[in-house]
């Protein structure tokens, strides 16, 4: 019998969770990826299943576990940022009781917002599950491309410069300006003020999502102060991340955002990079700039968002 409950420590299976998941590693960024992740994957799920600030939620079948989700709460906001389900239990339910355990323990704990976003490495069926509790789909893309074809792999004149830590709060005004208006604002709570953003930035610079070497982070600068930033990291041999492009409103239809992808394209390809990623909100104008930069579609995605206000 599936039994819903929490855990502490590592799922005595754990070996079959890191198996799936490596096998879409490979798939997404490669066979070094695959192998990266393997020799780190086991320490990395027992440090967030330990974290305090995480809810390990599992379905267990005796002493098995058949699914886990990890959720945690920052500032105000609930992430679900990881569900996974073997492939043996696919199709039984396990993914929906997952998904409203962790959805109403978060409600029950006042958070503002929940935001599940993630790449699942398995076959889940959550549309109408998310529905029923109330969230909003946001299609999303997660497009790559190779960092020595045309035309990122062209020479470019540099606009931008190298930030540092001391400029979080300046590149931190950037995001929080060009999002006034933005439809990532349903998904995205760290683009919604400065101070948010700021945090996000300070995060990245930190090395909470990938390694980043100086240059990774930079900043086009118009009258005197920061019009345009662009932040990334590396999330797999040989692959750099864009985590984040944001050009301030009045800067915006003027080549910056594109000038910035390049350069730090460049940046990637000097560190001895071969391939650079992004997610994007598939409704979104920027699809086609990346398209115009040698992006192509590597899978979509759907991400969830609930907001208590809206």
């Amino acid at each position: 019998m599936l039994r819903l409950g929490r855990l502490d420590t590592l799922p005595s299976n754990i070996d079959a969770f890191i198996d799936e998941n490596a096998a879409g590693m490979a798939a997404l960024y490669g066979p070094q990826a695959a192998a990266a992740y393997r020799l780190t994957a086991r320490k990395a799920i027992h440090r967030a299943i330990a974290h305090p600030a995480v809810d390990a939620v599992a379905v267990a079948d005796g002493p098995d576990t058949a699914g886990l989700a990890l959720a945690m709460v920052r500032g105000d906001v609930g992430r679900l940022s990881f569900v996974h389900v073997l492939a043996r239990y696919a199709d039984r339910g396990v993914e929906q009781r997952l998904v409203e355990e962790v959805v109403r323990t978060l409600r029950a704990g006042g958070v503002a917002g929940i935001v599940s976003e993630y790449v699942p490495f398995c076959r889940l069926n959550l549309e109408d599950t998310y529905a029923e509790l109330g969230f909003v789909p946001v299609k999303r893309r997660l497009m790559g491309a190779e960092l020595n074809a045309p035309p990122l792999g062209a020479s470019a004149r540099s606009e931008s410069r190298a930030c540092n830590e001391a400029g979080a709060r300046e590149l931190g005004a950037v995001i929080a300006d060009a999002y006034v208006d933005h439809p990532g604002r349903l998904l995205h709570a760290e683009v919604r003020d400065i101070d948010s953003a700021t945090e996000f930035v300070q995060s990245v610079f930190e090395g909470a999502f990938g390694r980043v070497r100086p240059g990774y982070i930079r900043a086009i600068e118009r009258d005197g102060a920061a019009a345009a930033m662009i932040a990334g990291c590396e999330v797999a041999p040989e692959v750099g991340f864009v985590l984040q492009v944001a050009v301030k409103q009045d800067w915006q239809g003027q080549g910056l955002g594109s000038a910035l992808v390049r350069e730090l394209g460049g940046r990637f390809r000097e560190a001895g990079l071969a391939r650079m990623a992004l997610g994007v909100t598939a409704s979104s104008p920027a699809v086609s700039l990346y398209a115009r930069l040698g992006f192509e579609t590597i899978r979509p995605v759907t991400a969830y968002a609930w907001w208590r206000d809206a």
